[in-house]
């Protein structure tokens, strides 16, 4: 637990983190913004603009599912300017005008990608949908986090028949002489891909490409290391599947002369292969492999994502993938904690527990000051579309008599819940002296679905522990993610 003065509801994200510099650091714990909200961006990319880093990809927050209806929450984007504090910068377009497009029950929209057109200065995203014959749309914008517009639907070589679009994943690149290319999978071809030269705008394919004779895969990227270029896709494919392989190929020249596929992971480190590109950072450059760690559900907002540099040999051949990756991003604080913030649970090895429902949450806290208890925040989220409240007990404990005394409660509507673990702001007003000891109890009545809270192993203060109440009676162990501010 950390007290007075540490980094509370801010958070850290490492990019990369040297294991043995943190030993709780875990490269599949969840990762946040520096609200303390866990990223909400999935099947996108990394990228750098002008110095500034961004993560691009699709919400899950509203509630969309796959084939499920539920509305399209749209695409997030984070800005961060060392790759340790990302901020949430909302949405990059209003995805209210594209629900009869993206809507769930229609598969929905995916992959956003964007690249910077150096000849004209503005921003270009591709993402792909299912129904029109290209496959995908094209928006443009004067940012690289907002505003983007819709220059048109693509006109592509293949599968470009008035038939709804046989075309699905998708990535894009841009050559050092400026030159554009799309990589695109033919779902229609036994999802072989597709590798086009874009025409100078970004907005269309010029109808010069090449197939690279593959057969069920998906999720490609294409980048350039020196004089040769690489495919890296998922082999094989397997919508919102984890542990997919990896595979690449090369070549001297994009549009022809491309070598057969090589495995490089079997299991894409627990994950499937969303993105591998150039990565310019203060450390130098790393070519940075990007797996999405689906967890199978219809919606993924808890999935996470691997990240982690690929490597070469003197040939020029990728390495087996390294899932444990070491590298210069060395973990560091988060932002200063709110005014006033008192106590709390960092922000480091947390996981989703979705249990609460059937069973009780509970985190025990002492004050550390004398004051007034304005607010507690603490991360939660809904799965499964529970049919009932949650509410939350604020209990302070009497040690000479071991009992409870409830001093507020608060109930929360599945409406003020989101589907990716976000803080919680409860606010209140309770005198409270330092040293006295309290309970925050998270629980629901549901005949249907779930709440769900973040829990880390890693609580040491035996006043500050978690507990929780479930079929196999009261346990106790760990924390959960929370802070408390007393003015």
């Amino acid at each position: 637990m950390t007290r007075n003065g540490l980094s509370l509801g801010s958070a850290v994200l490492a990019l990369l983190v040297c294991t043995a510099c943190n030993p709780h650091f875990e490269p599949t714990a969840i990762r946040f913004d520096v609200a303390g909200n866990a990223l909400d961006a999935h099947d996108g990319a990394l990228r750098r603009f002008d110095g500034t880093y961004y993560i691009y990809g699709t919400s899950y927050d509203c509630g969309f599912e796959w084939f499920n209806g539920g509305r399209f929450c749209g695409f997030k984007v984070y800005s961060s300017p060392d790759l340790v504090h990302f901020t949430d910068k909302g949405l990059l377009f209003d995805p209210a005008d594209w629900q009869k497009i993206c809507v769930g029950n229609l598969i929905g929209c995916y992959r956003p990608h964007i690249i910077k057109n150096p000849n004209t200065n503005r921003y270009v995203l591709w993402f792909n949908s299912y129904e029109n014959a290209g496959g995908y749309h094209v928006m443009e914008s004067s940012e690289p986090d907002r505003g983007f517009m819709e220059v048109g639907i693509p006109r592509l070589a293949v599968n470009a028949g008035p038939e709804v679009s046989k075309n699905g994943d998708e990535n894009l690149f841009i050559d050092n002489d400026g030159t554009g290319y799309v990589i695109y999978t033919d779902v229609n071809g036994h999802y072989d891909q597709i590798i086009e030269r874009l025409t100078p705008d970004y907005h269309n394919g010029t109808g010069q490409y090449v197939r690279l004779n593959l057969f069920k895969t998906e999720a490609p990227s294409l980048f350039r290391r020196g004089d040769r270029y690489y495919v890296t896709v998922s082999d094989p494919n397997c919508a919102y599947c984890s542990g997919t392989g990896a595979s690449y190929l090369t070549s001297l020249d994009p549009l022809s002369g491309w070598s057969s596929a090589m495995k490089f992971s079997d299991s894409s480190c627990g994950g499937q292969p969303a993105d591998t590109s150039l990565l310019s950072t203060d450390f130098g450059d790393i070519y940075l492999f990007q797996s999405d760690l689906w967890t199978g559900d219809r919606n993924e907002a808890l999935a996470n994502v691997f990240w982690g540099p690929v490597q070469f040999d003197e040939s020029g051949a990728l390495r087996t993938l390294n899932c444990s990756p070491s590298a210069p991003f060395i973990e560091r604080a988060g932002l200063l904690p709110p005014p006033g913030a008192d106590i709390g649970s960092g922000y480091l090895g947390f996981h989703a527990v979705s249990d609460v429902g059937a069973a009780v949450r509970a985190q025990g806290f002492r004050a550390g000051r004398t004051g007034t208890l304005t607010l507690v925040s603490f991360a939660a989220y809904q799965y499964d579309r529970p049919d009932g409240p949650l509410t939350t007990t604020l209990s302070r404990l009497d040690e000479s008599t071991h009992s409870e005394l409830e001093v507020a409660s608060q109930t929360w509507l599945p409406a003020q819940i989101g589907w990716s673990p976000r803080m919680v702001s409860w606010s209140l007003n309770i005198p409270v002296l330092a040293g006295q000891h309290y309970l925050l109890r998270m629980q629901a009545t549901l005949s249907h679905g779930s709440y769900g809270s973040l829990y880390s192993e890693t609580g040491s203060d035996a006043d500050a522990v978690a507990q929780w109440t479930d079929s196999k009676g009261t346990q106790r162990g760990g924390m959960i993610k929370f802070y408390t501010v007393i003015q």
